[in-house]
């Protein structure tokens, strides 16, 4: 005869049973779980806004209207859009200023890391679209002052255009109405803009001290050292020496100071190729970007 178990050894093996039970919880569950759970709320968003999406395989929920295009972004080009950035109650989280024109700007890689990389593989130049993202596709586990962790978002998105490097530059140069530059074999492309014949020549071997702007061919958002939001091009300046051929900068800057001499002034604008590469140049010089300096040769020795 089996007899029946006592009640504390009863609820002794249930404790056991939740106790093993959240053991072989893992992590991977309690993020499949919160997926799922994702997914149910964006459905109930789509259905409470009488919303009309698509569902890819990622778990992304789409809405594209085509403004006819056809070009799509390819690999290291820069894209440039309008976002809204919100959670599903409404709450803005970020966006660009339309009225301002100042939108936003990044280097396209068919697996782009940020919240804009799947919903732009949807699009074409032109297009705009409404995408519903779960935090799996979006800030996941992260949490901010107005996202809690694992909150699905959305993105409403105007993609402006994309453009390759020489696409950039020359677009650049016609807009900054500047004069036709001389261009290298290189890329390079120089305009002089103080000359100074009598000045001397600089060559190899010779330590050459310039003042210097450094730009990108777009506007981007920084934090200035007062801790407040700027909108500018400008990733560096200041005053800088250093032996003209030892290597010691980028190709670029230093093949268009090679075309000055002492006291003159030039505008600098050159490819990827010749300044940071694929590997970009800290924060503010993202990969296969085109640069421009102005700068200014003070003395050499």
């Amino acid at each position: 005869m089996i007899k029946p178990l006592s009640t504390f050894k009863f609820i002794g093996f249930l404790l056991m049973g939740a106790l093993l039970s959240s053991c072989l919880s893992s992590p991977t569950d309690d993020f499949a779980a919160k997926q799922l759970q994702n997914d149910k709320d964006i459905q109930s968003y789509i259905s409470k806004n009488n919303l009309s999406m698509t569902k890819d395989l990622n778990g992304m929920y789409y809405n594209v209207t085509s403004n006819g295009g056809s070009r799509v972004p390819q690999a290291n080009e820069l894209v440039t859009l309008y976002y809204v950035t919100s959670r599903l109650d409404g709450t803005i989280l970020d966006s660009t200023s339309e009225s301002k024109q100042q939108p936003s700007a990044f280097i396209w890689t068919t697996n782009a890391a940020t919240i804009f990389g799947l919903p732009i593989s949807t699009m074409k130049q032109g297009d705009k679209g409404t995408f519903l993202l779960p935090s799996g596709l979006a800030y996941g586990s992260q949490s901010y002052a107005n996202l809690p962790a694992y909150s699905p978002i959305r993105v409403d998105i105007k993609f402006l255009k994309t453009r390759n490097e020489e696409e950039q530059i020359s677009e650049f140069l016609t807009n900054q109405k500047l004069p036709t530059p001389v261009l290298t074999s290189t890329g390079l492309r120089y305009i002089i803009t103080k000359s100074n014949p009598a000045g001397d020549s600089i060559k190899t071997g010779k330590t050459v001290k310039v003042n210097y702007v450094g730009k990108l061919l777009y506007s981007f958002r920084q934090t200035n050292s007062s801790g407040l939001t700027t909108y500018d091009s400008q990733f560096d300046a200041g005053s800088y020496s250093f032996v003209m051929g030892a290597q010691s900068v980028i190709a670029g800057f230093q093949e268009g100071i090679s075309k000055m001499r002492v006291g003159e002034k030039a505008i600098l604008v050159f490819p990827s190729s010749l300044g940071y590469g694929a590997s970009g140049g800290g924060s503010l010089i993202p990969p296969y970007a085109p640069l421009y300096f102005e700068i200014e040769v003070v003395s050499i020795q």
